[in-house]
């Protein structure tokens, strides 16, 4: 079962390449296939960069010309991704556990009646990095989901 990665940006590089290397740091080999879409950035600089970075990691940066919002930016990784299974986010999230991917895999893998799943969220203070009280999981060090769900705040339009 494949795990794919789509991630949404806009006029930002630095939480972008966040999100993509805690993905890298944290796949254990499970995640064969990464976008990022660029939603319209006006930043010429933070697309040259963000695209220099990605490429020297054989990621692909996909472009809207315009800002189309969360949902169609959503909706086009979706449809870019060939993966069995296809997560999406924004470029604010990051993967603190290297069990993550197995935990999703192992959740697909033995539900078969699952089509979609929610992620545990931590939050993580911006400016110290800090992280806070995680609402859903007790205990990150698990090869196998615990409870699972989050809040999702965007649909498919």
């Amino acid at each position: 079962m494949t795990i794919g990665c789509g991630i949404t940006t806009y006029n930002d590089c630095h939480m972008t390449i966040c999100c993509v290397e805690s993905i890298l740091n944290n796949s254990n080999g499970l995640v064969s296939q990464i976008f990022v879409l660029d939603d319209g950035s006006k930043k010429r600089d933070h697309i040259n960069t963000l695209g220099v970075w990605l490429r020297s990691h054989n990621i692909e940066l996909l472009l809207h010309k315009e800002n189309q919002g969360i949902p169609a930016s959503w909706s086009d990784l979706a449809a870019a991704l060939q993966t069995d299974i296809v997560t999406l986010w924004n470029n604010d999230i990051v993967v603190v556990s290297p069990h993550t991917f197995t935990c999703l895999k192992y959740f697909f893998e033995n539900n078969e009646r699952i089509g979609a799943v929610g992620w545990n969220l931590i939050q993580v203070e911006p400016t110290t990095g800090v992280k806070g009280k995680d609402q859903s999981v007790q205990n990150h060090e698990m090869d196998v989901p615990g409870k699972v769900g989050a809040p999702v705040g965007c649909s498919f339009g």
